[in-house]
């Protein structure tokens, strides 16, 4: 599955994507669903437990799973929400965690859950977001 296209942003040493629609535009209690794509040192080091952490401090609800290229969160809330949990995890991730990419997109994806879960690894599923900019 394609993420829309979204455009690069340096962050220390990640390369950091931010949504197409500019999410200064966007009205901050507007619900959107979208897809956070995270590699680098994101696996075996308690990533999903601390996205599930924030999410839920949030009230986002949705999903966080390993996948063959690192860490996929799908999770629909606020633009706002979305935006304070992308920041929990740039500013403060998992001490042995190292990001070094984090992709997000707008999808349409149905997101049925009530909760946010930890879902099991899906090593078939793969998302990619096409930068601009890189």
């Amino acid at each position: 599955m394609t993420v829309p296209q979204a455009s690069l942003v340096k962050h220390k040493t990640a390369q950091i994507c931010v949504f197409e629609q500019n999410f200064q535009v966007m009205v901050a209690s507007s619900i959107v669903t979208a897809i956070v794509t995270v590699s680098g040192t994101v696996q075996g080091v308690g990533f999903r437990p601390t996205v599930w952490g924030y999410a839920s401090e949030l009230g986002i609800k949705g999903s966080v799973y390993n996948n063959n290229q690192g860490v996929v969160i799908e999770c629909r809330a606020t633009v706002s929400c979305i935006i304070q949990l992308i920041n929990r995890l740039i500013e403060t991730p998992p001490p042995s965690a190292n990001i070094s990419k984090m992709a997000c997109g707008l999808t349409n994806k149905a997101i049925s859950i009530t909760n946010f879960a930890i879902s099991n690894s899906q090593t078939n599923q793969s998302y990619t977001v096409n930068s601009v900019g890189a």
